[in-house]
């Protein structure tokens, strides 16, 4: 696409953070393990633009707050989640990284779970 290189040929790369853990749940139950990454005006400027461009050629605007997050794992119904529950509420200190890059990714649910697939790779420009 494009319309996602000319977001990636005007936007700078930039750092990030990791803040803490925590647990997306779906009908009560705990299903996606994250880290939280600290937001920034950099990277909601990225997200704006890209999501403004999708919207444009027809793909609907999530209507949900954007959290950003790594998922480190989905858990299935019957998985423990007794250990990963003792590090909830730790917070992720020093541990820093450079977005220098975002993909356009398809995402396909199986009956064996979620496959992705990525599309294309757009890198940004050289930040500080």
């Amino acid at each position: 696409m494009g319309a996602l290189q000319n977001i990636a040929d005007s936007s700078y790369s930039f750092k990030l953070s990791f803040t803490k853990f925590g647990f997306f749940f779906k009908n009560d139950l705990s299903s996606i393990f994250w880290a939280g990454i600290s937001e920034s005006n950099e990277l909601l400027e990225l997200r704006d633009k890209i999501e403004n461009k999708l919207f444009e050629i027809g793909v609907e605007k999530n209507d949900k707050k954007y959290k950003p997050h790594l998922t480190l794992l989905r858990l299935k119904k019957n998985d423990n989640i007794a250990n990963i529950k003792l590090i909830l509420n730790k917070e992720i200190s020093n541990i820093k990284f450079r977005v220098s890059h975002f993909s356009l990714i398809k995402s396909e649910l199986k009956m064996s779970g979620s496959e992705y697939k990525i599309i294309k790779k757009y890198n940004l420009k050289l930040g500080s």
